[in-house]
């Protein structure tokens, strides 16, 4: 059997089971997690773009031709989310969506000219953000973050292997 992991906010760990550093850690990780999301929508916000439409953006960038469904799976959002999402992109003159030639039940997500240059800034201003948020650390801390942060990746994923929540029931 499985263990249940409960979805919404993140709980603190109990003071009685979880050792006081592993407490901390787990406390500093998520304060960045927070952080993080903070500071990339206020820069997104800051250049007109709704997060969605950027994230959505990129990953149309990243598979010029990708289904609305392809891309909903993606993005993990329903379907009908991403149509808003690309209909305000269409708008603006990101995105034109075709039907497929083969299959004309599915619609396919390609990038206008004016897409690829919005979806250029964008890289711009993430890189910005990343250079300011991590770049200005020394090397080894950067290499000590990184090996760090692949761990955890590594046993988180190992947890979503073996466990079950109850957002997937």
């Amino acid at each position: 059997m499985t263990d249940v992991i409960h979805c919404g906010m993140t709980p603190e760990p109990s003071s009685e089971t979880v050792d006081p550093v592993t407490s901390r850690a787990f406390q500093a990780f998520v304060k960045v997690l927070r952080l993080h999301r903070q500071a990339l929508l206020r820069v997104l916000d800051e250049q007109g773009i709704h997060h969605g439409e950027a994230f959505c953006l990129r990953l149309v960038s990243q598979s010029e031709g990708i289904s609305q469904r392809d891309l909903a799976e993606s993005l993990h959002l329903s379907r009908p989310q991403v149509t808003k999402t690309l209909q305000a992109l269409e708008r603006n003159g990101f995105i034109t969506r075709r039907a497929d030639q083969n299959d004309q039940r599915l619609t396919r997500v390609f990038l206008t000219e004016q897409g690829r240059n919005e979806e250029g800034k964008f890289h711009g201003w993430i890189d910005a953000y990343v250079n300011q948020a991590i770049g200005a650390m020394p090397q080894t801390d950067k290499l000590e973050l990184e090996r760090l942060l692949e761990n955890m990746a590594e046993r988180i994923a190992e947890l979503l292997r073996t466990t079950t929540t109850e957002c997937e029931r």
